[in-house]
């Protein structure tokens, strides 16, 4: 899992935690700017924009990753208030919801902090980032004491309203289970999902004892196919019913996988093959009703 780059990288302390961001006026962002005005602070000199081309000067050990989800381009500005204390905003935009929602789920955890702002969001001691539709923003300050969990939910909340990005997250996670899935845990993983190129655009989550479930839409039912048989031809399989395999995959461990017109889906590391059975029944069942 990827840390942030804000120098510190300890978790918050306490319990599980949902905090309400107070309710700020919607300012519509103006000429393109990404960061609002906010009253009793003020930005210090011009924001620093960054694209795919330079965001290795910004963040070089993870630009990478962020390349990966369909980076667009990184706004970073600092906010400034009379006493001195300073908030860096970074502003990493995407090309879609999805892929915002991939790369912030690559750097949380579910033990987190979550509280309510954009889509989701989480904070430590001194940061506070989240997702709102395409953009991935990420706050820092080197602030102490309770006030720094304050004045980074009030940069938060202006930054949120500005982009008017909303506030829901990606429509695929609704074709994953409810039964069972582990608070917290649902992710994007855009590429190379399980270490296979061809298998992508792949929705996830945590449920029962380590289980992993998936769901991954392609354009059509032929290309769920081929993307199936090259699967099958990478990591032989037992057909176990109709367009239903098991596999025992070599890196990623017990591994189900059924297709079901142009959705493939499965799970990984499922302990018996009861589990199997079940996950599978639930997934031909949410995939067609969203």
């Amino acid at each position: 899992m990827l840390r942030n780059r804000a120098g510190h990288g300890m978790r918050a302390a306490c319990a599980l935690l949902f905090f309400v961001v107070a309710q700020v006026p919607h300012l519509a962002p103006a000429g393109g700017d990404p960061f609002p005005p906010i009253s009793g602070w003020k930005l210090t000199g011009q924001p620093v924009a960054y694209s795919p081309d330079n965001l290795w000067d910004f963040i070089d050990g993870a630009a990478e990753s962020y390349l990966a989800y369909s980076f667009v381009d990184l706004q970073v500005g600092e906010y400034v208030n009379p006493e001195g204390v300073a908030v860096r905003a970074e502003l990493y935009r995407h090309a879609d919801p999805e892929n915002a929602f991939g790369i912030y789920t690559t750097e949380r955890a579910p033990d987190y902090s979550f509280l309510k702002v954009g889509a989701q969001g989480y904070e430590e001691e001194g940061i506070l980032n989240f997702v709102t539709g395409r953009y991935y923003v990420k706050l820092s300050t080197r602030q102490k004491g309770p006030g720094a969990a304050t004045t980074l939910r009030t940069i938060a909340g202006n930054v949120d309203a500005h982009l008017a990005e909303g506030r829901d997250l990606p429509t695929g996670l609704k074709r994953l289970p409810g039964e069972g899935r582990q608070p917290n845990t649902e992710g994007f993983v855009a590429q190379n999902f399980l270490g296979y190129t061809f298998l992508h655009h792949a929705y996830t989550a945590r449920y029962e004892k380590g289980l992993q479930v998936f769901v991954m839409e392609y354009p059509t039912a032929d290309s769920a196919a081929a993307a199936l048989r090259k699967l099958l031809g990478a990591a032989p399989g037992t057909k176990t019913g109709p367009d239903r395999y098991k596999i025992s995959d070599p890196n990623n461990g017990p591994l189900a996988i059924s297709r079901n017109g142009k959705f493939l889906y499965g799970t990984v590391g499922a302990p018996d093959a009861a589990t199997v059975s079940r996950y599978l029944d639930l997934l031909d069942t949410t995939t067609l009703l969203h």
